[in-house]
């Protein structure tokens, strides 16, 4: 019998989506884990929601400033499949830290690959 059930991955902001450029003193986007948002939204079929600490209306603006194809909804107010995040947080049923202790990104498919769901 073939699953029909669409898988929904989450995404957080701050981070996770965007980070601190230490030289400009910035938040910048990160290519990384924005480029995997989109292979899973356009090519996987995934659902994919953005969400933040900082609010709705925040995860919002960065959508739309990211132009990212997603629902934004309140931190936490769904369990989804898959939740990246910077930090070591259980809101999904896979959860995955995208930092390491420098607060730098790591690769995401390499952990994966490596059979690591937290990001060291």
């Amino acid at each position: 019998m073939k699953n029909n059930r669409t898988t929904t991955i989450a995404f957080d902001v701050d981070g996770t989506l965007v980070i601190w450029d230490r030289k400009s003193g910035r938040q910048v986007p990160n290519y990384d884990i924005i480029n995997l948002l989109r292979f899973y939204n356009k090519e996987l079929k995934c659902r994919i929601i953005v969400w933040s600490g900082g609010g709705i209306e925040y995860a919002r603006q960065w959508v739309d400033k990211l132009g990212i194809s997603a629902q934004v909804m309140k931190k936490g107010a769904i369990t989804p499949d898959i939740a990246y995040d910077d930090e070591n947080v259980e809101l999904g049923m896979v959860n995955i830290n995208v930092t390491n202790a420098d607060s730098a990104p790591v690769s995401v498919q390499h952990a994966l690959s490596q059979g690591n769901t937290n990001g060291s």
